[in-house]
């Protein structure tokens, strides 16, 4: 009997739909002398195939040049050669039993691999000298190369040059490119000065002018709208072109949809025929009834004088709607339905025999009424697509001339170019014959993430053989439950199309499996009865039930590893965070302006985040995160490539988010849990701390006079090492220099030059001998070279280093790294001038995140560090850990843009028209949008199989409760059904609390040295006696809540952290909401701890201490002892009378008060000793008291 539809997709490998073993999967697929397509699930081993067949093509003989491999990146397209040459170069040198072990693993026989091994061990010689070399590329790559191979003195027919200058025709295609042409990579830039091309345009003509009003009625910023045109620009254009070519004008072709709508508004004419034989049908039907209700009566006199009245020609559109608006309001709800009064039993029993007649004539009033409304929404769309494409075209137009003058090609117009070179008569024939002479092997990655115009490109070569000649052999690999990237113009349905395609021309042979080597049972167990229970047409494309090699695998646990903590694995959903946002208000209390008489406590931005009111939902989701993973970790071990075991570290986790809206929210708790971190932050460079204190720099050297600048930098690690150095703190010195200003009435130049001048003041002669020396240069050197010099004199890295936290060393050197980078780079380096440079910095700010300069990016190096993504940049990505937070997001419906319709099987789209998202449709788009609707749905539910199938071993899902519902479930609402109890992640918590695994990770050195660099603190000034804790690391020892900690330890660790961002009491209750939720303390903890905080507040004993009063209030303050050991003051306030030297004590007793006594006595000592040596702190003489603080608001002095 043979497999039905459901054995053969339920196997883990089939070839043509029929079940196979793994050998005959891997040797069919790496055959050479096949054309293969491969559809391969997540972790199953497509980018070892794809490489194992390029070493089967060499071994048969194939030369390196006649291989084309391609992918859609270029990393992967670097990814891919690398490991091509890592297995050339094992087979060189490897011994012959495991080189032939290699051999046998893909796909040969033992004789076959016996008489291929001295072949294979001249492999990688042969690949590294050939010339040409084997390409692996982007599709972007090789179309810019066939392009460089065209006869470029030739020009297409359809695009005549104008006076012998390069232009555009009217729907904005590009014209041909000339030999000296560049790419344009970044082209928002450009779109935007073409943008302001369209708006001087529409100020000259009066028609775009007017069309360009129009479109004001239907959207806010019809920029967004137009700009949808540039993302799907080709599209048109192949529209544009299969309109052409059948004689017809492409926009009359696009608004055809529309042919028959008429020029004013459809309601406009709603006294028609039908309405009023239902008019005349109710009359006749409703008797003179003294019990009849009002909306009864209301109904009949509407009908009698609808029928007595018919709306003249002439009359204002606005009577006419209104009289519309008034006739239908007594028949229909606000919902379109027939008033329940008008049909209620007893209204129906007074009407009689006539009752039927009476409905019949409602219904048919209700059904005149929706055809009316809906030929109005599709008058509206008509409306809105004959103004938005002239609008749309003119823009793109004016792009494109641009890029005329400029000589330059975008990746869109290369993707066209090689189109028409391909499907043009008179070029298919010569590039066929370039390209035949030079490749005769075709790979292609992660297919399904294709579009349409490439599809088209590659069947057009293809297509060129025939039947017959010598056709190159064709590999296809990809995974259409994969397919994330709509957005980028990729179809997913074009595998299966270009798979049946290849089958008919090129007897492709189709393998499938379902396999994977990569993720847990329980997590594939997970995946299978999540997506086998939506329905087919919502499941990821083509998904089929999977396995895992974990299931014939047994591997041993490590030595001492609890079995409950081993078995670990699959899907859990973590409960919701359900805090309430923050009381408003939040922001201004936190910003409160203190007295004058203290000194203004300034934010370092390289320490702590902005003090933005925050989603208290948010913030409990990211720190209970961030505390899952320091709980997790110590519970994992991990199994490495080479089958052995080790304790899991920060490097095995991702956390995936499916936005980057709320990536700032975790990135602040991973920091204050002190865990390394990296993050896909898209386009922050210029928005990090460390490149905004450089951008001020050049500011100030640019314009002397910029005080803002010159404040920021003073405050930034160029000069506040010194500062502290000179005056303690560098809020000191700030304020020092802010009195002078306010005494000279000068700018804060003018006058550090004038304290520069004076003896008594020489950390203000060494910053003015520096400024001065690059504001010399900055008149003579490029700005690369002049950032060089600041870097080399100012020992930037080194300064930066010691004054972030170590979890951020890395990136902020690296971003230091990559501005430097950034200015030889941008535009090749050729603003010389200063003032320039900012100018091109401004406009990259205002640029979206896609093209804005992004952070340096850390993922993938060796650093051990948690690795913070979307699910889109984690493609192709594994870890042992995924944390999927912010679960419950739901994506906003029908954006406005272009709506396509164009099957795979055709060359170009059917229809092409602009809409404003899921409102305003019409009838006549409504079935195209709901096929789009089902694709976007689809791909969903693809880019959740991409986020679950990352993880190895474990899978934590986070969210917040969704305040609004869409009628479509969250992915947390997805998987909660089908996930693992939460009974075994708690215990697997408790067992590593019991086995105190939770608190050696904390000790666990090789994560905090394999990410942070060696110390260079020689290479700075001196650091001061007394330093403030804003450039201080921060003990986050103190701020971790191990689950291994009693409660009085969690008490006094919550109380402690609160109070120590305490400066007054103004800024009690901002900083309890803020600060104290970070700590994941059980509710009844929570409240302990804030009430002990509000007793300390409003004790009258203590509060002198945190009163706007107190000359001087430090909280964390470092000192140095006698014996150069660093020592940590609670708090030190100064008041007219008095330094007070507090401590926080959750618990005093006879048994410890001694050693707390003698504790202050030492911080007396050492802070006695700076006084001494520098009494200008001290003139008064003012005695130095002790004195602990206690939960209950108690003061203990200490004598």
């Amino acid at each position: 009997m043979s497999p039905t539809r459901l054995e053969r997709a339920m196997s883990a490998y089939t070839l043509n739909q029929e079940p196979v073993s793994h050998a005959t999967f891997v040797s069919v697929a790496l055959d050479p002398a096949q054309s293969v397509t491969v559809e391969a699930c997540a972790g199953s081993g497509k980018t070892w195939l794809l490489v194992g067949r390029m070493l089967r093509l060499l071994l048969a003989g194939a030369e390196p040049s006649s291989i084309l491999a391609i992918t859609f990146t270029r990393k992967a397209a670097q990814e891919m050669q690398a490991r091509l040459l890592t297995l050339l170069e094992q087979l060189a040198g490897a011994p012959a039993a495991q080189a032939l072990t290699l051999l046998e693993q893909r796909g040969l026989q033992p004789a076959q691999a016996h008489a291929l091994l001295t072949r294979a061990r001249t492999l990688y010689d042969l690949v590294l000298q050939a010339q040409p070399s084997l390409k692996v590329q982007t599709f972007h790559g090789w179309f810019w190369e066939v392009l460089r191979r065209a006869p470029w003195r030739l020009e297409p027919p359809d695009l005549p040059r104008q006076a012998g200058r390069a232009s555009v025709n009217q729907w904005g295609r590009p014209r041909w490119p000339q030999p000296q042409a560049g790419l344009l990579e970044q082209t928002e830039r450009l779109q935007e000065e073409a943008w302001h091309d369209f708006l001087a345009h529409a100020n000259r003509d009066l028609s775009l002018q007017a069309h360009y009003l129009t479109l004001l009625q239907f959207v806010t910023q019809p920029r967004d709208l137009l700009a949808s045109l540039f993302h799907q620009r080709a599209e048109w254009w192949a529209f544009a072109a299969a309109q052409e070519a059948q004689g017809r004008e492409p926009i009359e072709a696009a608004l055809a949809i529309w042919a028959d709508m008429p020029n004013q508004d459809p309601r406009l004419d709603w006294q028609q025929p039908p309405l009023q034989a239902a008019c005349q049908a109710i009359i006749e039907s409703v008797p003179a009834h003294p019990e009849l209700n009002g909306s009864v009566r209301d109904l009949l006199q509407r009908c009698q004088d609808c029928l007595a009245t018919i709306t003249p020609a002439g009359l204002p559109e606005v009577s006419v709607l209104g009289a519309y608006r008034h006739f239908f309001a007594a028949v229909l709800t606000q919902k379109g339905q027939i008033q329940k009064n008008l049909i209620n039993q007893k209204q129906l029993g007074l009407i009689g025999a006539r009752q039927a007649s009476y409905v019949q004539a409602l219904e048919s009033l209700a059904a005149h009424y929706h055809a009316l409304e809906a030929n109005y929404e599709d008058w509206q769309a008509c409306r809105l697509n004959q103004a938005a494409w002239p609008c749309a075209l003119a823009w793109l137009e004016a792009y494109q001339q641009r890029k005329a003058a400029r000589q330059v090609l975008d990746f869109t117009d290369i993707e066209w170019h090689t189109r028409e070179l391909l499907q043009d008569d008179r070029y298919a024939a010569y590039m066929q014959m370039r390209l035949d002479a030079r490749y005769q092997h075709l790979l292609f990655d992660e297919f399904q993430d294709t579009n349409p115009f490439q599809w088209g490109i590659i069947q057009s070569w293809l297509a060129g053989y025939g039947r017959d000649g010598e056709r190159p052999s064709v590999f296809i690999v990809g995974d259409p439950k994969q397919s994330i990237y709509r957005f980028r113009r990729a179809d997913s349905r074009l595998f299966a199309s270009a798979g049946a395609w290849l089958q008919q021309y090129f007897q492709a042979q189709a393998l499938r499996t379902n396999h994977t080597w990569r993720n847990a049972t329980a997590i594939i167990e997970t995946v299978n009865s999540l997506f086998l229970a939506l329905p087919e047409a919502m499941r990821p494309q083509d998904f089929a039930p999977q396995t895992t090699q974990a299931q014939q695998q047994n591997l041993p646990q490590p030595e001492g590893t609890d079995s409950t903590t081993a078995m670990l694995s699959g899907v859990y959903c973590y409960p919701l965070a359900d805090s309430e946002p923050a009381p408003p208000g939040l922001a201004e209390a936190v910003i409160e302006p203190v007295a004058s008489t203290t000194l203004p406590q300034f934010r370092n931005p390289l320490l702590l985040p902005a003090t933005d009111v925050p989603d208290e939902r948010r913030v409990q989701e990211a720190t209970a995160l961030a505390s899952l993973i320091q709980g997790l970790l110590p519970t994992l071990t991990v199994t490495t490539a080479l089958g052995e075991r080790r304790p899991a570290n920060y490097g095995d986790v991702m956390i995936l988010v499916r936005t980057r809206t709320h990536m700032a929210a975790y990135e602040q708790a991973l920091q204050a849990a002190g865990i390394p971190y990296v993050s896909d932050r898209r386009g922050g460079l210029l928005e990090t701390p460390e490149v905004q204190d450089l951008c001020a720099l050049l500011r100030f050297l640019s314009e002397p006079h910029d005080n803002l600048a010159l404040a920021q930098i003073l405050a930034a690690p160029f000069f506040a090492p010194v500062l502290t150095e000179a005056y303690g703190s560098t809020e000191n010195g700030l304020n020092h220099l802010a009195m002078a200003v306010q005494a000279q009435r000068q700018h804060w130049w003018q006058a550090l030059m004038q304290l520069a001048s004076t003896l008594s003041q020489p950390v203000w002669q060494r910053i003015r001998a520096q400024l001065q020396d690059w504001l010399e240069h900055a008149g003579r050197l490029p700005v690369h070279d002049l950032l060089d010099r600041i870097y080399h004199q100012a020992a930037l890295l080194a300064r930066y280093t010691a004054c972030v936290p170590a979890v951020r060393v890395a990136q902020v050197q690296a971003n230091l790294r990559e501005f430097l980078a950034l200015a030889l780079n941008l535009d090749g380096g050729r603003y010389s001038s200063v003032s320039r440079f900012l100018q091109e910095i401004s406009l990259l700010r205002e640029l979206s995140q896609q093209e804005s300069p992004d952070e340096a990016s850390l993922i993938g190096t060796e650093h051990a560090v948690v690795r913070l993504l979307t699910v889109h940049a984690a493609k192709g990505l594994e870890a042992p850990l995924v944390c999927l937070a912010d679960a419950t997001y739901q994506p906003k419906e029908g954006r406005p843009g272009l709506l396509f319709d164009w099957p795979p099987a055709l060359n170009a789209p059917r229809q092409v028209s602009f809409i404003t998202g899921a409102q305003g449709l019409g009838k006549r788009r409504e079935a195209l949008w709901q096929t789009e609707q089902a694709l976007a749905q689809r791909e969903a539910q693809n880019l959740l199989y991409v986020a679950l199938t990352r993880a190895q071993q474990l899978v934590v899902v986070t969210g917040v409760p969704s305040k609004k519902n869409s009628g479509e479930a969250s992915w947390y609402q997805q998987i909660q059904p089908h996930s693992q109890s939460l009974d075994t992640l708690n215990l697997a918590l408790q067992s590593a609390s019991t086995a105190g695994l939770a608190a050696g990770l904390k000790h666990s050195a090789r994560d905090y040295d394999d990410f942070c660099p060696p110390a260079i603190a020689d290479r700075c000034d001196p650091l001061a006696y007394i330093t403030t804790p804003q450039h201080t690391q921060p003990s986050h020892d103190n701020e971790k809540i191990s689950v291994a900690e009693s409660a009085a330890q969690q008490l006094g660790t919550a109380w402690h952290g609160v109070l120590q961002r305490i400066r007054t009491h103004h800024h009690a209750e901002a900083i309890l909401t803020t600060i104290l939720p970070r700590y994941a303390l059980p509710h009844g903890l929570r409240q302990q701890v804030r009430q002990a905080v509000k007793q300390v507040i409003s004790a009258p004993t203590l509060a002198p201490f945190f009163s706007d009063a107190a000359l001087r209030i430090e909280t964390e303050l470092s000192l140095l002892n006698e014996h150069g050991e660093l020592k940590r003051l609670d708090r030190l306030v100064e008041l007219h009378d008095a330094y007070w030297i507090l401590d926080y004590k959750w618990a005093v007793s006879a048994a410890n008060l001694a050693d707390y006594q003698a504790q202050l006595q030492h911080y007396r000592a050492s802070f006695a000793a700076v006084l001494s040596r520098e009494p200008w702190r001290n003139p008064l003489q003012k005695p130095i008291r002790l004195g602990l603080i206690t939960p209950e608001g108690r003061l203990i002095e200490v004598v």
